[in-house]
């Protein structure tokens, strides 16, 4: 879980987000990311979501403009954590649950999971790889591949790159 504090000159906002790692995972996708240092890798997650989106589809701030505001959004942030994050992350912690947000491409999968398609999708072949689906290659490969080739040429790009350096393409 992760608090992210904006300043502004009158007042502080705060939200607040949660991520899933996966290290095997993780290391397999990092093990070629020249752009991140060791400590970077060792950060990133598999899926994860801020709390507003989670629940209200857009960004939830909470705003803190004195002391005695801290208590009361304090409270509220617990609450909600309790309320969402509890039941995402009982849900998500089970690698199944994630290969199967990874492996579509609808919009509760960019929401729940990452919204950047490149990283999902190399999300569904790397836990199809250590979920011993290997049968549902080609399948997920083809499908990720003509999907984001509607999206984002960047996109493409990393999901080919993660493919060729796995020895997949």
């Amino acid at each position: 879980m992760h608090l992210a504090f904006i300043d502004h000159p009158e007042d502080f906002h705060v939200t607040v987000d949660v991520g899933i790692r996966f290290d095997e995972l993780e290391n397999m996708k990092n093990q070629w990311d020249e752009g991140l240092t060791i400590k970077e890798k060792k950060e990133t997650y598999t899926i994860g979501v801020e709390l507003g989106n989670l629940v209200h589809r857009e960004q939830k701030r909470w705003c803190v403009e004195k002391k005695t505001d801290i208590l009361p959004v304090t409270i509220d942030i617990l609450k909600e954590i309790k309320q969402y994050f509890i039941p995402y992350i009982d849900k998500y912690v089970d690698i199944e649950n994630v290969f199967d947000l990874c492996v579509r491409d609808d919009d509760e999968a960019a929401l729940l999971g990452t919204t950047f398609e490149g990283y999902r999708a190399q999300n569904a072949i790397g836990l199809a790889l250590l979920l011993n689906k290997e049968e549902m290659l080609e399948q997920i490969i083809e499908k990720k591949k003509e999907y984001l080739k509607t999206r984002d040429k960047f996109q493409l790009e990393l999901f080919e790159n993660f493919l060729f350096n796995m020895n997949l393409r």
